[in-house]
């Protein structure tokens, strides 16, 4: 699938599903917010910093990092997703810096941000790309010791059912559900060690965990990352 196709079909899916109200993704939630023995995030840190919500969507997690106080800027693939997602915060006495974008080229300036958040978003790739594309822009746009929050789908996610294997955990999507994603290319780890392998390098502190649910028959199987941009202290 071209990128413009992705567009179209993202900005046709959230025009035709756009909610009066929106709730946070529950494991964004508790990365924020819960307290673990692997991973306990210093809420009072969040009043003024700076975080990009990458691949915001409907703006569910946009308005809950407005909630904790942050300075809250987002990167979305089309400005028709980016308009509703403003209006809705502006009906609610909130804001965000929003901007069109893609996981290969962050509209923002380089050391911008104290976190990025990536719900379900920093896996797509561009074709000629690769996971490495990615990291590299959201490192490029983190302070030195600023939090990367994210998540990666591991290989028996839902939508890489009968997915091709391109190799190096790059998959082509055969079998999306939502009709929406067929003909992308994402990442999809097969273990926590491959993701490690990526990781590494360019994060210190890391703090994985994962998410399994079966809703029905849909299989929603996620690693999760908490982890520094190099140059952090580590956390006690």
């Amino acid at each position: 699938m071209k990128p413009e196709e992705l567009d179209q079909n993202y900005t046709r899916y959230y025009r035709d599903t756009q909610p009066r109200r929106v709730y946070p993704t529950e494991w964004a939630v508790r990365a924020m917010l819960g307290r673990y023995p692997r991973h306990r995030p210093d809420k009072a840190d969040y009043p003024g910093k700076t975080v990009l919500d990458l691949g915001f969507g409907d703006g569910r997690n946009t308005h809950f990092l407005c909630d904790l106080g942050f300075v809250v800027s987002g990167m979305e693939i089309t400005q028709a997703i980016c308009d509703p997602v403003s209006e809705r915060l502006a009906a609610q006495g909130q804001a965000a810096d929003l901007r069109v974008g893609r996981n290969r080229q962050i509209p923002f300036d380089d050391n911008a941000f104290d976190y990025v958040l990536a719900v379900h978003s920093c896996y797509y790739l561009d074709p000629g790309d690769t996971f490495d594309t990615n990291l590299d822009e959201i490192c490029r746009v983190l302070k030195p010791g600023g939090t990367f929050i994210g998540s990666v789908p591991m290989a028996d996610n839902h939508y890489l059912d009968g997915a091709d294997d391109l190799g190096g955990g790059m998959r082509r999507i055969r079998n999306d559900l939502y009709g929406v994603r067929n003909g992308t290319i994402v990442m999809g780890m097969a273990s926590e060690e491959q993701l490690r392998g990526y990781l590494e390098p360019r994060f210190d502190d890391l703090r994985l965990g994962s998410w399994r649910n079966d809703f029905w028959g849909v299989h929603e199987n996620v690693h999760l990352i908490v982890a520094r941009a190099k140059g952090a202290p580590t956390a006690g």
